[in-house]
């Protein structure tokens, strides 16, 4: 159990956390009848399942049961990472019992009706639907699904209506062991009350939580690392009509345990995670090509990747995007200033307090390292741990780690407006294996095609 205590103040932070289980859970679709597995994708069962948690259990149904909830002055918090499940709120502490017995019975007596089954499916396929009228959030997933191939997280970015039309209450009633049950959960919580008045209140949840596979101690979600790129390729997706350009350069990267990982992370702020760095500089200050443009490590937990984006208009693609790539290789030769380098670990020291500043956040982060299978000092001691990286170990990380495999570019908008010059104008700088082209709306299943430069 993670416990942040938070005396003097009579509210509590709870939040259920369960591991994923990648390997697991996706066998778990194997004991499904042949005939009721087609169509099925492991994602889509994992997120709807979980939005069940909030759909009533066998002693009341959902109406009842969110008023339970409201009664006690709060709400119910789902959160789906690529690594967790969470079931969260936050109450006062008094409520804490029957909130906890609440919680009990949706996890382990949900009701799995039908009908409130499809109203959530017809629920998720409208947030589906917006999200991929987003042009921000299809550009993103159109990155994600080309970084992730061959992973476990691919089919997080996959998602579609037919995905979620086919579920049934029996394929979540099967999936539902694989997902709540005892190896996987970790409480969390903030608050005025004592560990042992908490343990005690949660006790009951997992001594009813399923023992699967005969394992009970707590097992962290093991995402793999991204593959790494041994060429380069250029992804061009299409979005007619869209005045805006979305440009991103991208490659998987090196796991948070690496003994240069903070280094790296250092390098890439200095590079372009602030105003003055030198990507911002170049592509908003002396140019005027895009509002911001950033450089930053992202993803979860060990499936980590380097990205530099930005958002030129369409016409002015292809110089931001030869802008992007001469800071990214700038970095990459170990050109990072004394100065830029400085700024950065001041700029870093100095807001890592923010990320930490209250006990539900300390909590918040301890709780998603322990899913991810980090040891939560790594982030808790992050400051302390940047002061002591030297200008030369910086550098070195940034000559070591950028610009030493493939990269994924990724250009989103209308490919008319951008021009064909964008292709001959990068193979003039950088070798390109192959080019994808792709419209917005293709079939996710269309990031695994490639072609030739001269389809």
């Amino acid at each position: 159990m993670i416990y942040v205590s938070q005396a003097h103040l009579p509210i509590s932070y709870v939040q259920l956390n369960f591991s994923i289980q990648h390997t697991e859970f996706n066998s778990a679709l194997a004991y499904l009848k042949p005939e009721t597995h087609q169509g099925l994708q492991s994602s889509a069962l994992r997120i709807m399942s979980q939005r069940q948690l909030q759909r009533g259990t066998l002693n009341m149904g959902r109406a009842t049961f969110i008023n339970e909830i409201e009664a006690l002055g709060t709400e119910i918090q789902l959160t789906h990472r690529g690594y967790a499940h969470s079931l969260g709120a936050v109450a006062l502490t008094r409520t804490l019992p029957r909130l906890i017995k609440l919680f009990h019975d949706a996890l382990t007596k949900p009701s799995l009706d039908k009908e409130e089954l499809e109203q959530s499916k017809r629920a998720y396929i409208s947030e589906l639907e917006a999200r991929y009228d987003d042009d921000q959030s299809l550009a993103w997933l159109w990155l994600l699904r080309r970084l992730h191939q061959d992973h476990p997280l691919w089919a997080d970015y996959c998602i579609e209506a037919k995905h979620i039309t086919v579920l049934s209450t029996d394929h979540i009633r099967q999936a539902w062991p694989f997902i709540f049950n005892r190896k996987c959960f970790l409480p969390s919580f903030t608050s005025d009350a004592t560990q042992d008045t908490l343990a005690h209140l949660i006790d009951p949840l997992y001594n009813d939580l399923n023992i699967n596979s005969g394992e009970s101690q707590f097992q962290a979600c093991r995402l793999p690392s991204l593959a790494k790129l041994s060429k380069s390729t250029l992804t061009l997706v299409n979005k007619p009509g869209k005045q805006q350009a979305l440009l991103f350069i991208a490659h998987p990267t090196i796991a948070p345990t690496h003994p240069q990982a903070l280094a790296l992370y250092v390098a890439l702020c200095a590079l372009g995670g602030t105003f003055s760095a030198p990507l911002m500089q170049e592509i908003r200050v002396k140019r005027g090509l895009s509002y911001g443009a950033h450089a930053g490590i992202k993803g979860e937990a060990h499936s980590r990747y380097v990205c530099l984006h930005c958002s030129p208009e369409a016409p002015q693609a292809t110089q931001a995007l030869l802008v992007m790539l001469q800071v990214y290789q700038r970095g990459g030769r170990g050109e990072l200033s004394d100065t830029e380098i400085n700024f950065a670990k001041s700029y870093l020291i100095n807001a890592h307090p923010f990320s930490i500043e209250t006990p539900a956040m300390r909590a918040g982060l301890s709780a998603n390292a322990c899913l991810m299978g980090l040891d939560p000092k790594l982030l808790l001691t992050q400051a302390d741990r940047i002061k002591k990286l030297s200008i030369d170990e910086i550098r070195q990380a940034a000559q070591d780690l950028l610009a030493s495999q493939g990269l994924e570019i990724l250009v989103f908008g209308d490919q008319k407006q951008i021009g064909t010059q964008l292709i001959n104008e990068l193979q003039s700088i950088l070798p390109l294996e192959q080019v994808l082209r792709l419209e917005a709306k293709d079939e996710p299943t269309k990031a695994l095609t490639r072609r030739s430069l001269n389809d």
